[in-house]
């Protein structure tokens, strides 16, 4: 059974800042030197040293707290800080150097696995890497929760359906792997979750010419519609005109017949005289 020692790092650090103890220890490996060189350098964390016990090597961490004076007496308040791991082994998040989310507009931190070693989101931007995004860290402050600080979640969308409800759709494994990217913008087809409504699973992009079967349906309906007011328009149109004619020539059959009826008139009178 595969460990994930990302995970094993941050809830112990987590837990330990939670409960209010003042060290913790880890497990020594070289991505937790590297997390935890990563915590110090950016001010999370107070202090790091090395522990043996039987063979076996731990990181003692000193989590970083600051005096705060209640009422005559000297208490430690915990600078309590928000960890989110975002990849995991079940399933991999990877960005590019252009695409790496945001923590509270660049208050936090983004720890990323890169070609050149673990490094923080600012440092992959000034190198212009990318790689596997490990987690988001940043200090805690008022009600905020690292699940609303990211500016972009990865493999994830919002998706507006027919009825106009927002729901959030998570990129399929064949969509990934078969690198079809999802913008905004497009249209997609989307696997509602049984258990939540209001999440779903993205399974299928349609290309920018493809649309629905209904909406071609109600186009094609609606060019049929216009067409059949078109045709009825030109045959009312017909009929008018002839209409029309048959008044004319019937108005000049009558200025004949009159024009007929008085030459003979004359000519009677004519024979008459």
């Amino acid at each position: 059974m595969s460990k994930d020692t990302i995970a094993d790092i941050l809830t112990s650090i987590r837990n330990a800042d939670m409960n209010g103890k003042i060290r913790v220890r880890i497990a020594c490996t070289k991505i937790s030197e590297n997390i935890v060189k990563i915590l110090l350098r950016e001010g999370f964390i107070e202090n790091t040293r090395k522990h043996k016990e039987r063979n076996k090597e731990f990181l003692v961490v000193t989590l970083q707290q600051s005096l705060q004076y209640i009422g005559n007496r000297k208490g430690r308040s915990r600078k309590i800080f928000n960890m989110k791991q975002v990849s995991r082994p079940s399933l991999r998040i990877y960005s590019n150097y252009q695409e790496i989310p945001k923590v509270l507009g660049g208050m936090g931190i983004v720890i990323l696995s890169t070609s050149r070693g673990i490094m923080t989101d600012r440092e992959a931007r000034l190198q212009k890497i990318g790689g596997e995004i490990l987690c988001y860290i940043c200090k805690k402050g008022g009600d905020r929760s690292i699940d609303y600080l990211p500016d972009v979640i990865p493999n994830t969308q919002g998706v507006q359906l027919n009825d106009n409800t927002l729901i959030l759709g998570y990129i399929s494994g064949k969509i990934r792997c078969n690198f079809i990217r999802v913008l905004p913008g497009d249209r997609v087809k989307i696997q509602i979750s049984s258990y939540d409504l209001t999440k779903g699973r993205i399974i299928y992009r349609f290309r920018k010419n493809q649309s629905n079967n209904k909406e071609l349906n109600n186009k094609k309906s609606k060019k049929k519609e216009l067409n059949k007011n078109k045709s009825k328009k030109k045959e009312l149109n017909k009929k008018e005109s002839d209409d029309k004619e048959l008044n004319k020539k019937e108005s000049d059959d009558k200025e004949l017949n009159k024009k007929e009826s008085d030459d003979k008139e004359l000519n009677k009178k004519e024979s008459n005289d």
